[in-house]
């Protein structure tokens, strides 16, 4: 083990040894770009690792199924002053990236449909916000299960988010659109996919120095996640080192903050999201 791999599992050890006892059920996707976020969690006593697309997710926190979950950025407001948001570790990017991606078969000013992923509620929020901002459009979006399936041969646009982007894209589509980077060019701000939150008023202390400590070693070591895991997501050595290392954000910063409450606001106001109310932290 290197020096830095060994100062990195000393660290998540040190998170483990401080908890209470209880091990915590936590939501996460099941992502090549989320693996720093729970590097050596796996497997943890204090954390059981539960993956679910984001919606599953968002049910099992409200029904009290999770303890914390990796939510999508467009669900936080959903649950009202019960949640708190635990800013140990995002998904963020400024673009472009290997994450998400538009296929199309018109010009951006000419795209009225638009066929979404249906694990990302955030990606087909953002395609909204960006297409009525930019381009005074109203997108009709028809969900799919895109890790079942294909959108029609005949679909006008495909939006896609994960893994498939790299492993499964669609054919056929002349035009490829990074929604992450037109919104960076637009609002110079990083755009946040994801975030742990927490509707538990007991264990924030807790929970967010676990995975803060899990974030932090994660970040420590990109190549050697994208090394054990690339062949397993379905990822190319070297693009899951690219995406790791180069395009995607693990830490939360004011700057995100920014640009998380810069969409649900933008996303309110185009009736895309019923309110973009205030939004609890932890620690504030």
């Amino acid at each position: 083990m290197t020096g830095q791999n060994s100062k990195s599992a000393k660290k998540a050890r040190g998170a483990e040894a401080q908890h209470s006892g209880k091990c915590f059920r936590a939501g996460i996707v099941s992502f090549l770009p989320v693996r720093p976020l729970i590097y050596g969690l796996d497997g943890s006593d204090s954390i059981d690792l539960v993956r679910a697309s984001p919606p599953h997710q968002k049910r099992m926190l409200a029904s009290g199924r999770l303890d914390v979950a990796f939510l999508a950025t467009a669900d936080l407001p959903s649950f009202g002053p019960r949640l708190a948001v635990l800013p140990a570790g995002c998904l963020a990017a400024t673009g472009p990236t290997l994450l998400v991606k538009i296929f199309s078969q018109v010009k951006p000013e000419e795209m009225s449909v638009l066929w979404s992923d249906n694990t990302s509620r955030t990606a087909a929020i953002l395609v909204q916000v960006l297409w009525a901002s930019l381009y005074n459009r109203r997108l009709s979006v028809i969900p799919f299960d895109a890790a079942s399936g294909r959108a029609p041969a005949d679909a006008q646009a495909v939006l896609l988010i994960g893994d498939k982007v790299v492993t499964n894209p669609p054919i056929r589509f002349e035009r490829h659109f990074d929604p992450i980077a037109m919104w960076h060019e637009m609002t110079g701000l990083p755009l946040v996919l994801g975030i742990w939150a927490t509707t538990a008023n007991r264990h924030q202390q807790e929970l967010y120095d676990t995975l803060l400590a899990a974030r932090q070693a994660g970040q420590s070591n990109l190549i050697e996640i994208a090394t054990d895991h690339a062949s397993a997501y379905g990822w190319p050595m070297d693009l899951a080192v690219r995406c790791l290392t180069q395009e995607m954000q693990f830490e939360f910063t004011h700057e995100h903050r920014e640009g998380l409450e810069e969409l649900l606001d933008l996303a309110a106001e185009h009736k895309l999201i019923a309110s973009s109310r205030p939004l609890k932290y932890y620690p504030a």
